[in-house]
């Protein structure tokens, strides 16, 4: 499942860095966010 969500989140942002709807910048620092530091507490 949850390899699903991450593939589909990369693809998501993939279409719109490539659409040039969100900057390669915005993207990269909303994704810094999502280190996985939540799921290795096993908060996921």
């Amino acid at each position: 499942m949850e390899v699903w969500l991450a593939a589909a989140i990369f693809l998501g942002t993939y279409v719109l860095i490539a659409t040039e709807l969100v900057h390669k910048t915005v993207a990269a620092l909303a994704g810094g966010g999502a280190d996985g530091r939540a799921a290795r507490r096993g908060a996921a």
